[in-house]
């Protein structure tokens, strides 16, 4: 994908790039959405996995996987703005982030700990993705909201968002129901997939 954008990009093809873009994004979303919003949901569940002790860290995976939906919902955009030719706007992007993630662990973690410490890093994350997001397609004229991005996201939601919180309610949150959640999200994603391919434009 990165040749075929980089050579659109450079001939100025905005209709191909954007097409790519969305294409990649799409992918991206169908492929990470799930795991991110299963940790989410059953984050508790997960860290026990590693011990009792590390299930206190909940908060901040479920901090750190809702700022990771929003970055893969951007898809590559970092990397498009580089491949446009704007070094620059990234290597000022990065900087904005980090400086921001010192400030907010500066003041938070000190009072809040590891959650402080995850708030500050998802605030750079959303920074290093959303204002890039902004200038490619205020430069650019594209950006990674296509049909097959958006209905990948929808059928994540419905199927690893909406089922497992469902679950979670009824069987609650440990192992046993965690699987049963992934199994049942998992098929019911499948057949969503399938039956969506022409929609979703990923599969042909």
């Amino acid at each position: 994908m990165q040749p075929r954008l980089a050579e659109a990009l450079s001939t100025g093809d905005r209709l191909t790039a954007n097409h790519l873009y969305q294409t990649a994004t799409g992918w991206l979303v169908l492929v990470t959405w799930p795991l991110h919003l299963m940790v989410i949901t059953y984050a508790p569940a997960y860290l026990g996995l590693f011990g009792d002790g590390y299930q206190a860290g909940g908060p901040v995976v479920v901090v750190l996987a809702s700022a990771m939906l929003v970055a893969t919902g951007c898809g590559m955009v970092d990397m498009v703005l580089s491949m446009a030719g704007r070094t620059r706007w990234n290597l000022t992007n990065v900087t904005a982030a980090l400086a921001l993630m010192v400030a907010l662990d500066l003041a938070l973690v000190p009072r809040f700990g590891a959650v402080g410490a995850a708030v500050g890093l998802a605030a750079a994350v959303l920074v290093n993705n959303i204002a890039p997001l902004v200038q490619v397609g205020h430069a650019l004229g594209i950006h990674p909201f296509g049909p097959g991005t958006v209905a990948a996201a929808g059928l994540a939601v419905a199927c690893f968002g909406v089922l497992p919180q469902v679950s979670a309610a009824i069987a609650g949150t440990g192992p046993a129901a965690l699987l049963t959640a992934a199994a049942v999200a998992l098929s019911c994603y499948g057949v969503g997939v399938w039956r969506m391919r022409g929609r979703l434009g990923l599969l042909r």
